[in-house]
């Protein structure tokens, strides 16, 4: 399928950046969003996976909520090339690019990109640095960055900050070519900086990362042999130097003032109440589950919530502690071996439920700590994850060794769009730690102050779907929940009452008016896909999602489309159709 992207997501771009930009604020205040594109190193799953090993998740915690993340703020994938150059499978420039500016960030991360193109172990050529170089690949980054610096930070004055491709073993990087003192790898990273150098010789608004310093690969990951994927100590050599170099950039406010401005209503881009009620982690009726955690005496645990341990581990305890502003805080104190690779969990004890409409997002979070010695973190909703989900939180076998580091963070998730008919959608929060099998545990993890809100920035530009963004090789992104579709079945004798799922765009908060209309067509069963093909089966508006599709108005095999128009205000209705259909049975 061809996207457009280069022409699509540009032209909403355009629209918004009216050619110019004004001057940037000497401080980026807080909220401003975010998101980063590169290759597995910062995918959101695959790659290194989630949680420690992941540079965007680290550097979400260093930052504490002072950036918050746009729609879809890691545009990475495993696996796939900056452009097609090597295999043919653009992802880089144009894909992930234009889909990142196509959601207005304030602040864009090329991220690490490259490797998977062998770009480190190409010879790069005579003379690099000069711009022209005989390395495809890095012609390819070259092209890459010029775009990310022409529509990022010339056309619209926002900021950019760019981090060259992370060194490996593979064979190449470490070659000293005849005539040459330096390796590849040391020559091309050489050339990258220089290439960047130039850009930010001329504005305060772009900014070079040099990770020339992360050799030997050995010493970042466990990734054996060739060391691709870095582990925790990798994802720290990359997202610690990208948060200096923003740390004087970003209007400076403490976690706990950013925690007030949300139960104030006052953080960017909130759509509503702070929608959590037990801030203050009342009670100590709690749900204590698994071996090995027992309550201190005279407390226990806040009566909304329930405490998971998986990791084997005894000896740990529980308990709410008074801070200020009649608030508690959950502690844990650690102690024991863990006997498994798992994690300890802070749940809600039932599902916490939000009110909202379908493609709507909702951010929840909370401020998160850990003594240094953990092996991952990570923070869960139903909708959406922060450093994976539930069921893999933390649990990577890339982890090389206990973090040396202390968390401590006001955890956002990285919400994904609502799926379902709504109004309701239930999900239980998980905020958790990791350890590897045979690792001691001590120290103390603490929670306190959870929160819900629903987000939105649905005026920032025209409405883009990015249901289908792919690789270029066939390489979805989004699963299918988070896909433009039906949910629910439907059969040709009885029918059925089939759910819109209006997929992913490059804007939350979007309401029920925006999306003015939901079409739902039967397609034959060879499929038709072009915009108003096929016969109109329903046609829904206002607050309904639900369709009822009648028995005998459809064929066995048929496949059932949607079309969804959107108009936030902005410009024209756009419309566009789902590349899932639903068969219909007998």
């Amino acid at each position: 399928m061809s996207y457009g992207y280069r022409g699509g997501y540009s032209v909403g771009y355009a629209r918004r950046s009216g050619g110019g930009g004004a001057p940037a604020p000497a401080l980026l205040p807080v909220g401003s969003t975010y998101n980063w594109v590169g290759d597995g190193l910062v995918a959101p799953s695959g790659g290194v996976g989630p949680g420690a090993n992941n540079a965007p998740h680290v550097f979400q915690a260093l930052m504490s909520a002072r950036v918050q993340p746009t729609a879809v703020p890691f545009l990475a994938l495993s696996g796939t090339s900056i452009s097609d150059q090597a295999t043919g499978n653009v992802w880089i420039d144009p894909m992930a690019i234009d889909a990142a500016l196509c959601q207005y960030p304030d602040l864009m991360m090329l991220g690490p990109m490259g490797a998977n193109d062998n770009l480190l172990s190409t010879n790069p050529g005579a003379n690099p640095a000069s711009g022209s170089t005989s390395n495809p690949y890095l012609q390819d980054w070259y092209d890459a960055v010029d775009r990310a610096f022409a529509e990022q930070v010339v056309a619209r004055g926002k900021h950019l900050v760019v981090i060259p491709t992370v060194g490996s073993a593979k064979a190449g990087e470490a070659t000293v070519d005849s005539g040459q003192t330096l390796t590849r790898r040391e020559r091309v990273w050489a050339a990258m900086a220089a290439h960047v150098g130039a850009m930010t010789a001329t504005t305060p608004k772009c900014d070079y990362v040099d990770l020339a310093a992360m050799v030997p690969a050995s010493s970042y990951s466990v990734d054996s042999p060739l060391y691709v994927h870095v582990d925790e100590r990798g994802s720290w050599a990359v997202a610690l130097p990208v948060f200096t170099a923003l740390d004087g950039k970003v209007e400076a406010k403490t976690a706990q003032e950013i925690r007030d401005m949300i139960e104030a209503g006052t953080y960017p881009l909130m759509a509503s109440a702070q929608l959590d009620t037990d801030r203050a982690l009342a009670g100590t009726g709690g749900t204590i589950t698994g071996p090995g955690v027992t309550a201190v005496v005279g407390s226990g645990l806040a009566t909304s919530k329930s405490i998971i341990n998986d990791t084997g581990a005894t000896g740990i305890t529980v308990a709410q502690v008074a801070t200020t502003g009649g608030r508690t805080k959950t502690v844990v104190t650690l102690a024991g071996t863990a006997s498994a690779t798992s994690r300890i969990r802070i749940a809600d004890k039932s599902n916490f439920t939000v009110t909202a409409s379908p493609g709507q997002y909702v951010r929840t979070g909370a401020m998160m700590r850990c003594s240094a010695g953990y092996y991952s973190f990570g923070s869960q909703y139903s909708y959406g994850t922060y450093g994976g989900g539930g069921g893999s939180l933390g649990v990577s076998g890339l982890i090389g060794a206990a973090n040396t580091h202390a968390f401590d963070a006001l955890v956002q998730t990285n919400e994904q769009a609502l799926y379902g008919a709504g109004p309701s959608y239930p999900g239980a929060r998980n905020f958790a730690f990791s350890w590897r099998t045979g690792a001691s545990l001590s120290g103390t993890i603490e929670i306190e102050q959870p929160y819900a809100y629903l987000v939105s920035d649905r005026d920032k530009g025209l409405p883009v779907y990015l249901g289908e963004l792919q690789n270029g090789a066939g390489g979805l992104y989004f699963s299918s929940n988070f896909r433009m579709g039906l949910t629910g079945a439907v059969s040709a004798a009885s029918g059925g009452s089939p759910v819109v799922r209006p997929g992913t765009w490059n804007l939350r908060g979007f309401t029920n008016s925006d999306f003015v209309a939901r079409r739902i067509y039967k397609g034959g069963t060879a499929g038709q896909t072009g915009i108003g093909t096929g016969t109109l089966l329903a046609t829904l508006s206002g607050s309904t999602w639900t369709a009822s599709i009648a028995g005998g108005a459809t064929t066995a095999g048929d496949l059932l489309y949607v079309e969804v128009d959107c108009n936030n205000g902005i410009g024209p209705t756009v419309t566009y159709r789902s590349v899932l259909a639903v068969t219909v049975g007998a």
